[in-house]
């Protein structure tokens, strides 16, 4: 039966993707220089800010080939994360980002640093004992400004012979609870890959037990690289489980845990999505711009002109931002080290979620706002 609704989904997306045909890009992509791109893959860019970009690579320039006895061989080259600089407008790779992990022994990569930029979550993977290669969440915190030793996430999270992979920090609504989005194989799913999420606890220091992201999301196909922009209460993710214009297409949906609202999924249109797979769509702080990974075309190919999997960087052909700007003051006296917190409410619903929050020091604030939105301070 999944089979089937695959098959009627890709008929589908074929009609899909003619009706773009002649449509205007909605925005402009370009390739990352050689520094950063390889032959092999790179995956999940992650920007810490608008000069400084981290990103998984397996850096190698040639197709190898290892036998099976060599698994754990140290000359097997490892996926790793690297850091790479923006400079006079140009990103290149400054070399291996290895701090917040330490010494790295198995492949490396998919990570998340929470919005206060004091936790940091990757994914660890490494073969089981059928060679079938299993990733797991970890986590490791902040310390007096040091990053402390990597944690593996419960067994809960990690559920044993299944991967566990692709982590991105959402809020929940009612107690701004830290709320983990990652990807699973693991029982219960819609089929495949499936988005799953786990709830942080953060009185009890816990993490709950893993649900999933539900039937409004997730497809008989594969979901795959979630990332959940806090100040627009939206999951961007990657499926091949509707309707599209190739492979694995970007998608947004706006919502949280098991609630999306249907009338805002969208497809992210061509150039951000192409023929082929693209997939770890992330965004600047400026929400004009950001970066995703594809095997379109056009790439530093290996084998032939899709094999692999690149890092692209975009910006909206149209975007608008509504800067406020404010001061916070008392009896016509400026304020310091104030906590300023911008609130969204659901035109709907009337619910209320965090958006974004301030420490300032002097009285001045900044936010960007979305046209259409009503907001609170």
């Amino acid at each position: 039966p999944w089979f089937k609704k695959l098959n009627l989904i890709k008929i589908e997306g074929c009609d899909y993707a003619m009706s773009f045909r002649d449509s205007v890009n909605s925005a402009e992509v370009g390739h990352l220089d050689s520094s950063i791109n390889k032959a092999h893959i790179e995956f999940s860019p992650i920007p810490i800010n608008s000069e400084t970009l981290v990103y998984g690579s397996l850096k190698s320039e040639q197709v190898d080939y290892f036998s099976i006895e060599d698994i754990d061989s140290s000359n097997i080259p490892l996926r790793k994360l690297y850091l790479a600089k923006k400079e006079q407008g140009k990103w290149h790779s400054t070399g291996e980002y290895s701090e917040p992990i330490g010494e790295q022994f198995h492949h490396i990569g998919n990570a998340a640093l929470s919005p206060d930029g004091e936790r940091f979550y990757f994914t660890q993977c490494r073969n089981n004992w059928q060679n079938k290669v299993i990733c797991h969440l970890y986590r490791t915190e902040k310390e007096d400004g040091n990053w402390g030793e990597p944690i593996k996430m419960n067994d809960l999270i990690n559920l044993p012979n299944y991967t566990t992979t692709q982590p991105t920090i959402g809020r929940e609504s009612k107690r701004n609870q830290e709320v983990i989005y990652f990807v699973s194989d693991r029982p219960g799913g819609k089929g495949g890959l499936d988005i799953w999420y786990t709830e942080y606890h953060a009185r009890k220091k816990i993490f709950k037990a893993p649900k999933n992201a539900g039937a409004k999301l997730n497809t008989p196909g594969m979901e795959f690289s979630p990332y959940y922009d806090l100040a627009t209460h939206s999951l961007y993710f990657s499926t091949d489980g509707r309707p599209g214009l190739g492979g694995l297409d970007v998608f947004r949906v706006e919502g949280e845990k098991t609630k999306w609202d249907k009338e805002t999924f969208q497809n992210m249109g061509k150039a951000i999505n192409s023929p082929a797979d693209d997939f770890d769509f992330v965004l600047n702080k400026d929400r004009e711009s950001g970066f995703l990974v594809s095997n379109r075309e056009g790439g530093v190919a290996l084998m032939n002109g899709t094999c692999c999997d690149d890092i692209y960087s975009f910006e909206y052909v149209e975007y608008v931002n509504v800067p406020l700007n404010g001061l916070v003051i008392d009896s016509s006296e400026c304020l310091d080290d104030v906590d300023v917190f911008l609130y969204m409410t659901d035109q709907e619903s009337g619910e209320q979620y965090l958006a974004e929050e301030l420490r300032i020091n002097p009285c001045t604030f900044s936010f960007m706002l979305e046209p259409d939105r009503n907001y609170h301070i």
